[in-house]
């Protein structure tokens, strides 16, 4: 009867362990979520570095940051340019993911590369990353606008800072328009209204799948 009794505890131990080991967390895993956190929090502080870089002309600064750093890798030049400007950032800081449905292309990890808006929002939607008015945006997130007057529906971008609180969200994009009277275009700070009739929706970064 002991021996039973030992027996079945050792048969319950063993079950125990093999249903933790299984809910555990591999650490591989958690390094993947770690290391995308950390790369999109450096794309949001690359971004807020550059507030303040201004284009000379409509676009572009020809010989500086935006034109060398952001068009060039294009081959653009006096172009819009708040889709390269995001590109430049995530790029510079190292996001690279697995979309929504852990594919990547030809089993590769995606990097943020798109010279216009429409097309970055493309991609998000084959990705599984689109998401609509109503999403809570959190920091890293990219956030896409409908100005007034334009061909596109989608021909502004902007990077979140800051998860969305109060109704409201704290955006970094390039190409915004100068506060200062009379001044060029370039990288400033918005707080926009999320119920705002110009937010078209969201490109959901940390939904993304981390590839370490």
């Amino acid at each position: 009867m002991r021996i039973l009794q030992v027996v079945t505890i050792i048969a319950a131990l063993a079950a125990g362990l093999a249903a933790a080991a299984q809910a555990a967390p591999r650490a591989g895993a958690a390094q993947r979520s770690d290391g995308h956190s950390v790369a999109l929090a450096r794309m949001v502080q690359l971004a807020e570095s550059k507030i303040g870089s201004v284009a000379l002309g409509r676009n572009s600064d020809k010989g500086g940051f935006i034109d060398t750093e952001v068009e060039a890798p294009f081959g653009f030049h006096n172009k819009p340019w708040c889709a390269m400007f995001v590109s430049w950032a995530a790029r510079t800081a190292g996001v690279r993911f697995y979309s929504a449905n852990g594919a990547g292309r030809g089993g590769e990890p995606y990097l943020l590369y798109g010279a216009s808006v429409a097309g970055i929002y493309g991609w998000a939607r084959n990705a599984g990353l689109a998401r609509g008015r109503n999403y809570q945006a959190q920091a890293g997130d990219l956030v896409i606008f409908d100005t007034p007057h334009t061909r596109s529906r989608y021909d502004h971008i902007g990077i979140v800072v800051e998860p969305a609180s109060g109704g409201v969200i704290r955006v970094v994009a390039g190409d915004n328009t100068n506060p200062q009277p009379g001044g060029h275009n370039g990288v400033f700070e918005t707080t926009d209204h999320t119920s705002s009739k110009v937010l078209v929706g969201y490109v959901a970064l940390s939904a993304a799948h981390d590839v370490g």
